[in-house]
């Protein structure tokens, strides 16, 4: 029934002869791999983040534009 879906998992998680222990440890040196990766893009995005800046309130409304070259539309 499982190997009806089967998922690709990660190669250090692969089934083989392992005792629970071994993939205990498997497990949570995936699961540390994943946090240091994940701390690192994090890094990087609030680095681009404070790179742009944050934008401000809105301005003050500009002068109006000149008339435009269509012609008014009517009913």
């Amino acid at each position: 029934m499982l190997d009806d879906n089967s998922i690709a998992l990660p190669p250090e998680l692969n089934p083989g002869t392992s005792t629970i222990h071994e993939v205990d440890r498997r497990i949570n040196a995936w699961i540390n791999n994943e946090r240091e990766r994940t701390h690192e893009l994090l890094v990087e995005l609030v680095k681009a983040i404070q790179a742009e800046g944050i934008a401000g309130p809105p301005g003050p409304r500009g002068a109006p534009g000149p008339a435009g070259m269509l012609p008014a539309v009517k009913a």
